[in-house]
Formats: C-alpha cells, structure tokens, sequence
C-alpha cells in the first residue's frame, strides 16, 4: 500500500465523513470502511511502537476479502522488501488456536475424553500441579478440558531462565514448584504452560509431533502451504523488533517445550483462510468448520485476579482457547485470540454469530514489531465496517502519541 501523506489528517477526514454518512446497512459500506482502513493501517504505522514493523491486516466482510499493507521487513541477509499478503510473521499464542483444532479434532474422533486428569496421559511421576481445598481439604486434578479453557489455575508459563533451551526434561522437572491459587475450573487465567502441557498430551497420545499433526490436520487440508512450526534456519521469516526498534533474539528456538503454544509461523494470505474457517465461512468438510460447535462452546468464568496470578481482564466467555468478550470492540460481542513474541505481533477476531449463521466480519493484523498495538488497531478496523462510531483510541492523536 502507498504510503498516504498526511496520513493523520486524512484518516481524521476519513473518519468525519464515515460518522456523517447515511450507513443504514448492518455493515459499512464498501468505499467509505475501505478508504478508512487504509488510514488507519497508516496512522497506526506513525505510532512508536510500530517505528519498525511491517504491518499487514486483512478484513473478512460477509466473505469478501480484502487486504492492507504497508512497511517493510528485514532480513539476516540483509535485504529488506515491502510486506506483503505472504510475508511470514511469528503468531505467538495464536499457535494455541491450532492446537485447540487439533484437541476438539481427537475428542469428536473419541481419542481424547476432555475430562481425563492430566496426570493420567503424562508420563509417570510427572509432577502436575493439583489444587487442595482449605476448607474440605479435597484434593482437584486438573482436566484435558480445563487446559483447553485456560480454567486450569496453571500460571501463565514457567520460569524458562538462560540456561540452554527449555525443553520437555525441564519443563515437567519444573512442575512441582508450581502451587496453584485457584480451583481448576473456577477461574480464567491464560496459560502458556497449560496449552504446552495440553501439546504433550496429545503427542503422547498419537505419538506424533504437533508439527506432524498440524500439517496432517490442519494446514495440509486446508492448503495452508506457509504455515508452519518455526525452524531457526528458516529465511523466509523476517527480523523481529522491539520496543526499543532493536532486532531481537527468537523466542522460540529458546522454549521448544512451549511450541504448541507459541511456535507457529504464517502469513496473512493463510491466517485469512483460517480467519474465514472458524467464522463459518468455509467448506463443510473443513478441518476447523467441522469441530466449530467444539472451539465454541462458551464458558463463562470469572478472571483470575493478580493476586492470582491473572492479567486484568474482565469475567470472559472461554472456548477452546479463543475468548468472547462483549465490549472488546464497543457495541460488538467479539471472538478473538492474540499472540506475542519478543518481536512479533498478532490478532485474529471475528463478530461472534448469530446461531447456526456465519460471522459477518473479522480482522487479522499482523506485525514484525512486538509494540504495535495490534488489538487497537484490529478493534479500530472492526468499528469502521460494521458501521460504529470508532473509538476514542481510534482518534489520530491519541494512535500516534
């Protein structure tokens, strides 16, 4: 995409005329939200935190896809090249979505109970973490199922340290020094370490890598050729940056007992095929599309406080890994999931349906620079084509400030 000129004062144009427009349809109309977004995918470009990254989002609206770039990315070679629709990006935590897929996939295939203690599927003697009741004194296994909603009371990843790669030997070593502070089941807490845990399990019980089942049940069928589990010597993968505008070291090659978690590498030509698939608007026999009443299957928890250990969110509708929130976008009950790496950036969310329809829209945005406001950005694209008024965050001065 062209760099605007300006762009600040044209998005704010933009955005005037947007509010001021007879919009009478559910969602915006094709010219106005298209001219709108490509301002805002440039405004948000001049915030600090995206000094460096190559920005690439993507909108989904009642299946017509559209695309905005801008930016560019570096790489160990040296040369750098303008982002594009098939630019690789690390997705962080949006792996875990993956992961869930496959979960849903061996529970409806009766490989998998989702009430099956942990304990019972890891190796012997591994040390899983087990709640005791104050009062009762009742000692609570946690489950398949509530690794998978993020219920467990697991704390949101181990710590990995300096000491050479952190994998499984070190990771299940380490287990017996967590003491969980809330009954599995009772609160939401996003875990890394229990969707890592979640990946062994189901390892252990087909006896295949989460890089082998991910391609066999995943991004095979779904055609999802640039996606895949991170490899150190992959040069299609650009430099990450951080907040500092510094390139970064790779998180990943430093955890691989935390790659069903956060390993995933893809662009946004394939994150807007699999955006499609889990707002219902792929083919039936579809990987995703055929487990989707599984992923969205909603319960609705309290958040885990700081005190115990939780990140301050509000009490959220947990599916298989993806949350529902009423107020992430004002006035829109949103489906979401984001990820983070030391230099990486994403979020992928949709409208949540009405029963047994298709989601009428969603966004995926994707970064090389861990500071860019991706949320924001991707809650700003999701106001404009459903007709809302943008929020205050949406405003240039405060994106770019």
């Amino acid at each position: 995409m062209t760099k605007v000129s300006n762009s600040s004062y044209i998005f704010a144009l933009v955005i005037a005329a947007f509010m001021n427009s007879q919009i009478t349809s559910a969602l915006a109309a094709d010219e106005s939200s298209d001219a709108a977004i490509r301002s805002i995918v440039e405004t948000f470009k001049q915030n600090p935190g995206c000094n460096r990254a190559g920005i690439a989002l993507g909108v989904n609206v009642n299946g017509r896809v559209s695309i905005y770039t801008t930016g560019k990315v570096d790489f160990v070679d040296g040369h750098s090249e303008p982002v594009s629709a098939s630019t690789a990006f690390e997705i962080g935590s949006i792996t875990k979505t993956f992961t869930a897929t496959i979960f849903a996939q061996l529970v409806k295939e009766g490989v998998l109970n989702p009430d099956s203690l942990v304990r019972d599927l890891l190796p012997p003697g591994t040390p899983v973490p087990s709640y005791k009741d104050s009062v009762s004194g009742d000692v609570v296994e946690i489950t398949l199922d509530q690794l998978a909603h993020h219920t467990s009371g697991l704390p949101r990843q181990q710590a990995v340290g300096n000491s050479g790669p952190f994998d499984t030997e070190r990771m299940f070593g380490q287990l017996d020094r967590i003491v969980l502070k809330t009954r599995p089941g009772s609160k939401y807490l996003d875990s890394q370490l229990g969707i890592a845990l979640l990946a062994k399990v189901i390892e252990r019980v087909t006896g295949q890598t989460m890089a082998e089942l991910a391609l066999k049940r995943v991004t095979g069928p779904m055609r999802l050729a640039n996606t895949r589990f991170y490899a150190e010597s992959d040069p299609l993968v650009p430099i990450g940056y951080d907040r500092a505008n510094q390139p970064v070291d790779r998180l990943i090659t430093g955890s691989p007992a935390y790659a069903g978690a956060n390993a995933l590498v893809s662009t946004l030509d394939d994150m807007m095929a699999f955006l499609a698939a889990n707002m219902g608007r792929s083919v039936k026999d579809d990987p995703v599309m055929s487990v989707l009443p599984q992923l969205q299957t909603w319960k609705t928890v309290p958040c885990a406080t700081a005190q115990e250990g939780g990140q301050g969110c509000a009490d959220t509708d947990s599916g298989l890994v993806w949350s529902r929130l009423p107020s992430k976008v004002r006035g829109l009950s949103t489906i979401w999931k984001n990820g983070m790496t030391k230099g990486f950036a994403a979020w992928i969310g949709f409208v949540a349906p009405d029963d047994n329809q298709p989601a009428p829209s969603g966004v995926v945005v994707l970064t090389s620079q861990s500071s860019c406001p991706v949320g924001p950005m991707a809650s700003c694209a999701l106001s404009v084509i459903n007709g809302l008024p943008p929020a205050p965050i949406c405003s240039p001065s405060k994106v770019v400030q």
